[in-house]
């Protein structure tokens, strides 16, 4: 009975969570891609000054993408739970 609460209450996480990342809800996302492009440095032996306008576009659209991905993968992996969480409690 615990672990079935316990991935079902996993599982209603992981959905909550996954549909703030992939909806943008109240920049949530957005405060993620910031600390996520402050954090990830590309590995290069040459030091950089700066980044270029068009290439630090670049770089945070693809953030974006992957963030919207991510989310969409945390929904799956919550249904998941639930399903399971659920065929536990039978």
């Amino acid at each position: 009975m615990p672990r079935a609460l316990l991935g079902i209450v996993f599982g209603i996480l992981l959905i909550l969570v996954g549909v703030a990342l992939a909806a943008d809800y109240r920049g949530l996302a957005t405060r993620h891609i910031e600390l996520s492009m402050r954090t990830v440095r590309p590995i290069s032996p040459f030091k950089r000054k700066g980044w270029m306008g068009e290439e630090l576009v670049r770089r945070r659209s693809r953030f974006v993408v992957f963030d919207r991905f991510f989310g969409g993968v945390m929904v799956f992996l919550g249904m998941v739970a639930l399903i399971v969480g659920g065929n536990l409690l039978i």
